[in-house]
């Protein structure tokens, strides 16, 4: 995680369910609470949408199926991301932001149709 993470303290996270967490050294430290507290985790991607902003920030949504059982037949748990990620000095892309909600209402876009 050290090495997607921007090196600033302007980085954020917010985990599902969570208040903000602000700053470099406490975003890791929450990520490794994750990790140290779940045997297993695994993220699978869908409906990933990207934007690229200028030369040196992009920014992405996406649903994110989290599993954290070894078991295919475990329901994975659904969250909605945005993540923003800005190109440093040497062009690698780092991420400032990540914040995912959980899914609660999974019917909500065919109540209110397209919204187009």
């Amino acid at each position: 995680m050290a090495a997607v993470w921007a090196d600033d303290d302007r980085v954020r996270c917010i985990h599902p369910g969570w208040e903000l967490v602000a700053g470099r050294a406490r975003v890791l430290r929450s990520w490794k609470l994750i990790f140290d507290h779940t045997t297993t985790i695994r993220f699978d991607v869908a409906d990933l949408a990207i934007e690229v902003i200028g030369a040196r920030r992009v920014w992405l949504t996406a649903i994110e199926n989290i599993r954290t059982s070894e078991s295919v037949a475990a329901p994975a748990t659904q969250a909605v991301a945005t993540h923003l990620f800005e190109r440093d000095d040497e062009g690698r892309w780092r991420m400032l932001l990540h914040h995912a909600s959980p899914v609660m209402n999974r019917g909500f876009s065919e109540i209110v149709g397209d919204m187009e």
